[in-house]
């Protein structure tokens, strides 16, 4: 009975066909897909098979290319924690900040994220909820600070952010 299930899961209900290797299929968009990187079994979820499928080609160029980083180790910080300790630690004499700007980046949903899934859409995101509210010149003013508190963490703490998802262009 168990040896038939586990066919059954080997198989995407959605076409038919065979998964891929490395793929299984969970339950309902849950495709789980699973590489062995660096000696470590790196875990992700995904909606559908092919999403699964691309995950894993794109970690397998990843570590050839040597450009793979576990980032089991950001799913441990929220983005809170770093605003926090960089508040504490770097702003302590620049008050209108602290009382100002710093606040509005631990009462927004971005402050909540872990750090695996801070990404520039949450950026984005971050950005139109402030523009609803905000002046332009207001909006700027925090993302920047949300960028230098990323840089400082990636340069100074050592997080190993592979990017900072709140410089650049956010589109």
């Amino acid at each position: 009975m168990a040896g038939l299930k586990a066919e059954e899961n080997l198989k995407d209900p959605a076409t038919g066909k065979p998964l891929p290797q490395g793929v299984l299929y969970r339950g309902p968009k849950q495709y789980r897909a699973r590489k062995l990187v660096h000696g470590h079994r790196v875990t992700r979820t995904f909606e559908s098979a092919r999403l699964a499928r691309a995950w894993l080609e794109e970690t397998s160029v990843r570590v050839r290319e040597g450009r793979n980083v576990d980032d089991r180790a950001l799913d441990g910080i929220v983005l809170q924690t770093l605003i926090g300790r960089y508040r504490d630690e770097r702003m302590a004499t620049r008050e209108r900040d602290r009382k100002g700007h710093i606040p509005a980046l631990l009462n927004d949903a971005i402050a909540g994220l872990k750090l695996s899934k801070l990404a520039i859409p949450a950026v984005r995101a971050f950005r139109d909820r402030q523009s609803a509210t905000f002046a332009p010149a207001t909006v700027v003013k925090r993302l920047n600070l949300l960028a230098s508190i990323l840089q400082y963490a990636i340069s100074e703490w050592d997080v190993p952010l592979t990017q900072n998802p709140a410089s650049g262009r956010l589109g």
